[in-house]
């Protein structure tokens, strides 16, 4: 479902049972397509990464190997730091969004609190996460495009 449901006791009369249910919820609707997406990028960074191991050398001379080791290496520290994005950024979205509903229905078991609670002690960890990815793929931008310009 889109909402998270629990059957509540109330406190005014205690023996009723009411429903309490709070949105938006992460569960099949919107988590399976978005585990397919980030799947289906981290497939495309495998074939990108593999690609980059398994091109041919530029040349044979130590020099060249040496230039050739420094593109492959920053080619594959950009793939790398834009898979972190894909795995963060949703990752993100779903702790913020599970836990709401986790920690804002009254009369949810311990387990469900501290599962709430620790989906937001992740929100920051992944920010710091993505922000240092994304220093990554732009700090390596410029040197490529200065050795690329210079050669």
């Amino acid at each position: 479902g889109r909402m998270l449901q629990a059957r509540c006791e109330s406190l005014e009369m205690p023996g009723v049972m009411g429903l309490e249910a709070r949105g938006p919820w992460p569960g099949s609707f919107y988590s399976v397509p978005l585990a397919l997406a980030v799947l289906a990028g981290l497939a495309g960074a495998w074939v990108a990464l593999r690609q980059i191991v398994r091109r041919a050398r530029t040349g044979e001379d130590p020099s060249a190997v040496t230039a050739d080791d420094a593109l492959r290496r920053r080619a594959a520290h950009g793939v790398t730091a834009a898979c972190g994005i894909l795995v963060t950024v949703p990752l993100v979205g779903v702790s913020l969004f599970t836990a709401s509903p986790l920690l804002g229905i009254t009369c949810m078991p311990t387990w469900a609190m501290i599962a709430g609670v620790g989906l937001l002690a992740l929100v920051p960890a992944m920010l710091v996460l993505t922000t240092w990815c994304l220093a990554a793929i732009l700090a390596a931008t410029p040197r490529a495009t200065r050795a690329h310009t210079s050669s």
